[in-house]
């Protein structure tokens, strides 16, 4: 891991510069562009439905479930990767008869 993160501040300079632009260019008029007001009061327009629980809550459950077979066998592959190339005799290693075989 990098001891100064600049990529990380970079992207959020720009990421709150884009936002400050459109807020700026549409507050000014000059163009066709919507403020964020406008944006969210479209997005909010409708009301929930009905069914807006149900799939909240099995949307969320969905996340974990696809997640965490991913999260297991990446972590099984990177622990295999690491005892593959360890030294013999170091932490992780299996352990190895005179001629060097696995036992």
């Amino acid at each position: 891991m990098a001891r100064h993160p600049l990529l990380g501040y970079l992207v959020w300079v720009v990421l709150f510069g884009a936002i400050f632009a459109w807020e700026g260019l549409a507050l000014a008029r000059m163009t066709g562009v919507p403020t964020l007001s406008d944006v969210f009061r479209v997005i909010m327009r409708y009301p929930v439905g009905p069914g807006f629980l149900e799939s909240a809550v099995t949307g969320t459950a969905l996340l974990p479930g696809l997640a965490a077979p991913v999260f297991a066998a990446l972590s099984w592959l990177a622990e295999r990767r690491a005892r593959d190339h360890a030294e013999p005799g170091e932490p992780g290693q299996a352990p190895q008869d005179c001629q060097g075989r696995g036992v």
